[in-house]
């Protein structure tokens, strides 16, 4: 056993100098709260940061800054930063040990800020009562510098104590500098090499969603607008009221290229073509949450699959979760041609799937309409081979499959009142209104097939929720039968649409 005594106190000091330029050049240094008004220009910093009593290796220090313009006019920003490290005798320290930063500075947003010389610039203009993203997030005192020990062994259990020399009793001082200027200057006066964007470029959920909240009707029924509509859900056992944007319809345009070879030459080619449900509040699993696109497989594997080897209908240890999750996420084993590429992979992260189990009412065949489905999926009945671990209502990772609501959310809004009501009974035309069970289709043929979901059945140890292959809503035991596996994932609330339109002729481009 080592025990770590750690015998050192450091001091942590944050300054930040604001300097604004108008027509006369003037200059002040103040706290980041204190905000600076001339008869053009406007600035607030917002600044959270805790100076810590004892700072200690591995310690994270919130420091979360952006600036936003309360003036008149349009600005441009760039800040530069100074580090010092002095000893307890007023010395000035290295700030780096063997190449190593001894304050790791979690620059946030590295997208939107570029480093040029000593400044790292906004590089959108920022417009009345807008803000700036995040330039950080926290400093970290580095967990990896190699520190002085002294170690004894006493039977066997080893006492280390731990020095850092001259920073014991140092003061770490990390010095901002803000600098905002009239828009219409920065050139002339800042002279930088690159030329900052008028406007910083809609992520992709926030482009789906405007489109969504401009579209000028809300009822399917008075007009296929091909993009999303809005679904108001109330609160669950597990989620609050909740708003989605959901593709409806038999023909939305929500084709999307993914999984690309090159990001710099999307086609059907390079990618291959997926397909948007719509956007959706996501927890990463740590309580994040934010909008986020679902992406679904545009086709089903060519090879069906078990939803698992036992009768056990638990997602958290299926043999679907275990290969999707596995060998298809890293694109080993018989997963090794149609995998993730990197491409994809640096675009989805973990989300929290929800695993409640929907009931079935086994006389009658029925299942009750979507919106008791939705609130079912996210609700609190365990699925019967999790043994009332509540752990398991839900789960995070990186690829799932569809909900049943997912598919029959589809019909709402007026599609199809038959099918949203009582998705057991949508078959034939009714179903071939919704766009999802059209293309419920195993990859190399022509036809929907028997599609599993992610939703086990309540009351049952083996029985999983499945599409069936004319449409409606049915479940059997995972580990009988072979079905079509269409993957989910949710991408990084950053992503970007590009280009296209979402049409099957001209899908979605999408970037980092």
């Amino acid at each position: 056993m080592k025990i770590k005594n750690l015998i050192f106190i450091l001091f942590f000091i944050i300054s930040i100098g604001i300097i604004g330029i108008t027509p006369d050049y003037f200059q002040t240094t103040n706290d980041a709260d204190h905000e600076i008004k001339t008869s053009k220009l406007g600035v607030t910093t917002f600044d959270t940061f805790v100076s810590p009593d004892n700072w200690q290796p591995g310690d994270i220090t919130e420091k979360i800054l952006y600036v936003t313009n309360n003036g008149n006019e349009d600005i441009a920003v760039r800040l530069s930063l100074e580090e010092e490290w002095k000893s307890k005798n007023n010395e000035i320290l290295s700030n780096t040990q063997n190449s190593e930063s001894i304050a790791i500075i979690d620059l946030v947003n590295p997208n939107d800020w570029v480093k040029i010389g000593n400044y790292y610039y906004y590089k959108y203009k920022v417009k009345k009562n807008e803000s700036t993203s995040n330039f950080m997030n926290s400093i970290t005192f580095n967990p990896n510098i190699d520190f002085d020990s002294n170690c004894i062994t006493t039977n066997n259990i080893n006492n280390c104590s731990y020095s850092i020399g001259d920073y014991e009793g140092a003061t770490y001082n990390l010095n901002i500098k803000i600098e905002t200027i009239d828009y219409n200057k920065y050139q002339t006066v800042w002279n930088p090499s690159i030329t900052l964007l008028d406007e910083k470029p809609l992520t992709g959920t926030a482009k789906l969603v405007k489109k969504a909240n401009n579209a000028s009707i809300t009822t399917y029924s008075n007009g296929d607008t091909h993009e999303m509509y809005t679904f108001s859900h109330e609160q669950t056992e597990q989620t609050p009221a909740l708003t989605d944007y959901r593709y409806i319809g038999n023909d939305p345009y929500n084709y999307v290229y993914f999984n690309c070879d090159n990001l710099n030459n999307q086609n059907s080619e390079t990618c291959e073509v997926w397909r948007i449900i719509g956007v959706f509040d996501v927890d990463d699993g740590t309580g994040n949450i934010e909008q986020r696109m679902k992406l679904v497989r545009g086709l089903a594997f060519a090879k069906v699959m078990k939803f698992n080897s036992i009768y056990n209908n638990d997602w958290t240890v299926s043999s679907v979760n275990t290969f999707l999750n596995g060998d298809y996420y890293n694109q080993t084993g018989n997963a090794e041609l149609y995998g993730l590429k990197t491409s994809a992979q640096n675009m989805i992260g973990d989300a929290l799937y929800y695993l409640g189990s929907v009931s079935y009412d086994s006389t009658n065949y029925t299942y009750g309409d979507t919106e008791k489905n939705y609130a079912e999926e996210r609700g609190n009945v365990i699925c019967g081979a999790c043994e009332s671990n509540e752990t398991k209502l839900t789960w995070t990772g990186k690829i799932g499959l569809m909900y049943p609501s997912d598919e029959y959310m589809v019909y709402g809004n007026g599609v199809n009142e038959v099918c949203y009501t009582t998705p057991n009974k949508c078959l034939g035309t009714h179903a071939q209104t919704g766009w999802i069970i059209k293309s419920n289709i195993r990859e190399g043929q022509t036809q929907a097939y028997d599609t599993w979901f992610l939703t086990s059945i309540a009351g049952t140890s083996g029985n999983v929720t499945y599409s069936n292959g004319n449409g409606n809503l049915e479940n059997c035991t995972g580990w009988a039968w072979g079905l079509n596996i269409r993957p989910v994932v949710y991408l990084k609330s950053d992503i970007k649409i590009t280009s296209g339109t979402g049409e099957v002729g001209s899908p979605y481009v999408l970037s980092n």
